[in-house]
Parts: structure tokens; sequence; C-alpha cells
């Protein structure tokens, strides 16, 4: 089994904060504790990407060998990409990878049919050995961008992703 460990914090800063998404939780995060993928949306205000004209993110992948950046400038209502400054196709392969990563939970809310989630709230994260809330989405049935693979967020308590994990 191959294993990628992934941060997308400053991926999600640069979201958040370059399109006027608000970092800041509504209320405590987790107010529909049946649904925490939901909650990770309405945290980050992704149920209304649609409104936002533009976005940066930076994406970076710490793999076993390497660590890889690339930043990525999106006009949203244009449907133009550039990646560090040079504009490329929106189906670009590390465009559509890194888009799917950033809007994750976003996708696995519009998925959720096809997933089984389940949130352990005292765990441990991966990279920095934070103590956090792990919401784990698992594709069943053949689902998902690369199906039936297994994603793990690691959040804080007020619901902001710091890092996630992928088992395929």
């Amino acid at each position: 089994m191959y294993k990628i460990s992934i941060f997308i914090l400053i991926a999600i800063n640069f979201m958040l904060t370059g399109c006027g998404i608000s970092m800041q939780p509504k209320g405590d995060g987790m107010q529909d504790k049946t649904n925490p993928v939901l909650a990770l949306c309405e945290t980050s205000n992704l149920l209304k990407l649609r409104e936002k004209s533009m976005m940066r993110f930076t994406f970076n992948v710490q793999l076993p060998d390497k660590t890889v950046s690339r930043r990525w400038m999106w006009n949203i209502k244009r449907n133009i990409v550039s990646l560090d400054g040079t504009q490329v196709n929106t189906d670009d392969k590390r465009f559509v990878n890194d888009k799917y990563w950033l809007l994750f939970p976003l996708m696995a809310h519009y998925d959720r049919e096809h997933t089984s989630v389940s949130v352990n709230p005292k765990s441990q994260s991966p990279i920095s050995n934070e103590t956090c809330i792990e919401i784990t989405v698992k594709y069943v049935d053949g689902g998902g961008y690369t199906p039936n693979d297994i994603y793990k967020l690691y959040c804080n308590d007020d619901m902001r992703i710091f890092e996630n994990f992928n088992k395929t």
C-alpha cells in the first residue's frame, strides 16, 4: 500500500484568504456532529466557492524522498489557471489533483452517497504528532477521485484542517 502525506495548511490559508473566504469558524466548528464533512465545508465557507472570482493557493506534498510545491492562480469565473505564473489548461493533471485536495471537504460532501465517514475526536496527526480531531472519509463501491481511497483529515478543535493523509 503506497502512502502519501500532504500538508495543505498553506494551500488552505491562501485559498481562503486569497479569495476572501473567512478562516474564522462559525460557532464551535462541530455544530453538526452527525455530518463532520459538512461542518468542514461550512467552517471554510466552501459552499460559497462559486461566488468567488479568483483563488490563489500553494500545494505542498511531502513524499518519502522529496517535497513538491506548486503555486496556483485560478480565475474561477473565466476558468483560467496559472501555475507559477504560466498559464496551463484546466485539465492539467497537476491542477486537477491539487484542486481536488484543496477542495476535498467539498468533494467529499458532494460524494456523500459514495462515502463512509468516521470521527476520532482524540487522535494524533501523523506528521506533526499534534492531538487533533481525525475525520476519515472512505470511498465505497468504486466511488471517489481514486476509487475506494481512504482520506484522513486532521483538524484543530475549530475544524481547521492542518494535515491530511491518503491511503490507496
